[in-house]
């Protein structure tokens, strides 16, 4: 997934801030990788799904004039 500059950057300070080095980006509030059962948990929450966050990722990029093909091919198509 391409990131801008900014977003990379934020990232990396996100990355500074946690109180243990960790190679995961999702940490829980106890320093714990987040699992995929926890994602999940969130997600049904929210009444969110997978095939949505992607359909809302595409129209996204779709919505401010980003070329077909490259949504396409971001999309894994």
């Amino acid at each position: 997934m391409p990131l801008s500059k900014a977003a990379s950057k934020s990232i990396s300070i996100y990355r500074e801030s946690l109180k243990k080095n960790s190679e995961a980006l999702f940490v829980s509030s106890v320093n714990q990788r987040v699992t995929p059962r926890t994602v999940e948990y969130m997600l049904n929450k929210y009444d969110v799904h997978p095939h949505k966050l992607r359909h809302t990722f595409c129209q996204n990029l779709f919505d401010n004039r980003i070329h077909i093909e490259t949504v396409s091919k971001l999309a894994g198509h």
